[in-house]
């Protein structure tokens, strides 16, 4: 669900019965829920409603819309993360990803597929692109472009994961559409940063102490040649 919704982790773990709508076609997730507090319309073509069959109770009783898909009871979303992305990194033999990243995937494969650029933050829900005199003016609510960005996004997952075609289609025929000395460049290199241990400061944390030390010293000499 994370891939195919692009959405953030917690908005998918607490996903629950009442915000899937027009018979599992639509999740609607209330701004209460999300980080922008706008509410976000959501897609769900046939990929995703397959995998919400999955959890999807017969009975909710009691707890109705309320009910959480995913958790381990009605009343509670899923946890468990850190242990879940360990289990897919060792099982799929990658390392040092995130959660986060499989929207930024998402936003880039849209890219990759030709979706234009206000579309595709439509999708994720990113409304710092819109101009608050357009925000003020344009009344219309949910963005149909960026619902309509999901479902090509979505569709073209549902085409590697049904074998329609291989994993890294999309991003192949978009740089032989690019020209040639900006079709192979080098992706750029992720490092990543180490937590310090409590009461101790980071690398970078060190770097800007010593800077500014040697920005104090240097002041410090500016000022006593002028003075002399």
């Amino acid at each position: 669900m994370l891939i195919l919704t692009a959405c953030r982790v917690s908005e998918v773990a607490d996903i629950a019965v009442g915000e899937v709508v027009a018979d599992g076609a639509i999740w609607v997730i209330p701004g209460e829920r999300v980080k922008n507090g706008h509410e976000h319309i959501v897609p769900l073509e046939g990929l995703a409603q397959a995998e919400l069959k999955l959890v999807w109770p017969m009975d909710t009783g009691k707890v109705g819309a309320a009910w959480i898909l995913l958790g381990r009871s009605p009343t509670n979303g899923f946890v468990g993360n850190g242990k879940l992305i360990k289990r897919l990194m060792e099982t799929s033999s990658t390392a040092h990803w995130t959660w986060h990243d499989l929207r930024r995937t998402a936003r880039t494969g849209m890219t990759y597929l030709h979706v234009p650029e206000p579309a595709a933050e439509a999708a994720l829900n990113h409304i710092t692109g819109r101009g608050r005199l357009v925000a003020t003016y344009d009344q219309s609510g949910p963005s149909v472009s960026g619902i309509s960005a999901l479902r090509v996004w979505q569709g073209y997952v549902a085409d590697v994961v049904e074998g329609r075609c291989q994993p890294g289609d999309a991003e192949t025929r978009y740089r032989a559409d690019l020209p040639e000395h900006l079709r192979y460049r080098s992706r750029p290199k992720i490092e990543v940063r180490k937590k310090a241990k409590p009461g101790r400061r980071t690398q970078s944390e060190v770097l800007e102490r010593d800077s500014g030390r040697q920005m104090g010293t240097t002041a410090e000499y500016v000022e006593a040649v002028g003075s002399d």
